[in-house]
């Protein structure tokens, strides 16, 4: 297990405690980042005894092969696609799911279907914005909170082999998709805000590039993020459904994901990576970030942690916000991994000034020892959180 901390060093340097390896990180980071923070080192160190998650077998290409019992050929609204896929999911979820027949409609199809229906009127994400998303936003300048248009206008922003993610999904193969409903200060994906950032997205093609890169890279987990992938429901199950790399999938996002979309993703998703970022509605709009607040996010949390898939909250602790969210945040999923036992937490020690953060007057800087220190006393008193801790 390696545990990684980012300390800036523009004047002096302390030696490092015996048995750390040091490495310059420089090399790590784009030149905007290594210009920002010019003196800045990762530490690593070997732990031994922590116990990490394990990915299991990915559970979205058996949906391939469960049927409906819904025909292929005929209309069906949407009420009718979420009864059939409740029971075919409890069918499956019993071990007496039934094999999917010719001219009929599998799990996974009826899934897509009811995911391309959330995106039309989109209810994909918290702020059930509802915007008209098939009568292209882009073209015709209908835009949702997110920006983004209809499928077809999906852009996809990057596309590569990750290695710097939590140590049991690396090596992961990851999509950027472009466009988020939220602007907040410091995202390490800034372009990808907007939903005009990278290519047009081809299903097919991009899946056959991931099956090759995975293969490349023997990765792990196949994670789907952005910008946030919550609004690109639609276009990551018509990538399964395109021949996607049959690996543990991981959902990385804002937890923002709307009730909706969590049940198109249930039994699909291995691993829910869920961002949380500020306790208060307050905090949250002087960032930028309006629907990321506790009282809004809290029901993504919950329903992702009753599926049974893998949850790790990843709390991100920013300078001057250690007191006001760091902390209660931490105390909120100290609560849930005491309630849910697939719940992890990975505290996120390592803020970078990038983008608009590095002119912010508080947040432009690394976090303070004494914020750091703050944040891990709450693991190292509480067994619950030393016991759950992920890197």
């Amino acid at each position: 297990m390696t545990i990684r901390w980012w300390e800036q060093r523009a004047r002096s340097f302390d030696p490092p405690p015996p048995g750390v390896d040091l490495k310059l990180a420089g090399s790590d980071l784009t030149p905007g980042v290594a210009r920002l923070l010019s003196g800045a080192f990762v530490i690593e160190r070997q732990v031994a005894g922590s116990a990490e998650p394990t990915l299991q077998v990915a559970s979205w290409p058996s949906m391939i092969d469960v049927g409906t019992g819904l025909k292929a050929n005929e209309p069906h609204d949407e009420v009718e696609l979420w009864r059939a896929h409740a029971r075919a999911l409890a069918d499956w979820r019993a071990g007496e799911a039934a094999p999917v027949r010719p001219g009929e409609l599998s799990v996974l199809k009826v899934k897509a279907e009811l995911a391309v229906r959330l995106t039309i009127r989109c209810r994909c994400c918290i702020h059930y914005c509802r915007v008209r998303r098939d009568e292209g936003g882009l073209r015709s300048g209908r835009y949702s909170r997110c920006g983004t248009g209809s499928i077809a206008e999906t852009r996809v922003g990057d596309v590569q082999i990750v290695l710097g993610e939590e140590a049991f999904l690396s090596p992961t193969v990851a999509v950027w998709f472009a466009g988020c409903p939220e602007h907040c200060v410091g995202c390490l994906y800034a372009p990808l805000i907007s939903a005009r950032h990278g290519q047009p997205f081809q299903p097919e093609e991009l899946a056959e590039q991931l099956r090759a890169l995975a293969a490349e890279g023997r990765a792990q987990s196949l994670m789907m993020l952005g910008g946030s992938p919550d609004v690109h429901l639609a276009a990551c199950l018509l990538l399964l459904r395109a021949g996607a790399p049959a690996l543990p999938l991981v959902w990385n996002s804002n937890a923002q994901t709307s009730t909706a979309a969590l049940r198109v993703l249930d039994g699909l998703v291995g691993v829910y990576l869920l961002d949380l970022k500020f306790r208060s509605r307050a905090c949250a709009a002087e960032n930028h970030a309006s629907g990321l607040y506790l009282a809004r996010i809290a029901r993504t949390v919950h329903g992702a942690a009753r599926q049974g898939a893998l949850v790790v909250l990843r709390v991100l602790v920013r300078p001057g916000h250690t007191t006001c969210c760091a902390i209660p945040l931490i105390t909120y999923a100290a609560r849930l991994a005491r309630r849910y036992p697939n719940v992890r937490v990975h505290p996120m020690l390592g803020w970078l000034p990038v983008y608009d953060a590095a002119r912010h007057p508080v947040q432009g800087w690394t976090l303070s020892r004494e914020e750091q220190a703050a944040a891990e006393q709450m693991f190292d008193t509480d067994p619950v959180l030393s016991a759950r801790r992920v890197r």
